[in-house]
């Protein structure tokens, strides 16, 4: 079965590339412009989402009562704003807090981590193997 899955494929690749190189603007013989390449960019990479305010994930240690109560009372202290708050699979809060403020905030006995946001985005790839 994963013979022929590799032969599909392999077929379907050279044909596509047969058929692109048929397709491809042929200059004149003599003409001092050389062919254009055609080229196959299956994976063509994204843009970069435009910067937003920095926000950072922020995660308590064990011995936080109130996760709610303690990051409220943090972005009153550091004149952030909350986004939102976790007290079930983790302990803590997500907000924007102003760069001056993190070193402050990373210090502090109660705070176990502090993490920037972001988005994270993940490729899969089907590899096909001979067993």
């Amino acid at each position: 079965m994963k013979r022929t899955t590799l032969a599909v494929l392999t077929a379907v690749t050279l044909s596509t590339a047969g058929v692109l190189s048929s397709c491809a603007d042929r200059s004149p013989t003599g003409s001092n412009n050389p062919p254009p390449q055609t080229w196959i960019d299956p994976v063509a990479p994204s843009e970069p989402p435009p910067p937003e305010p920095a926000s950072w994930i922020v995660t308590f240690n064990d011995q936080t009562q109130d996760p709610v109560d303690e990051a409220t009372r943090i972005i009153s202290e550091t004149g952030g704003s909350l986004i939102a708050t976790y007290r079930h699979a983790i302990s803590g809060f997500v907000a924007e807090i102003p760069d001056a403020a993190i070193a402050d905030l990373r210090s502090r006995p109660n705070v176990a981590s502090v993490e920037p946001d972001g988005v994270v985005s993940a490729i899969a790839f089907d590899m096909v193997t001979e067993s």
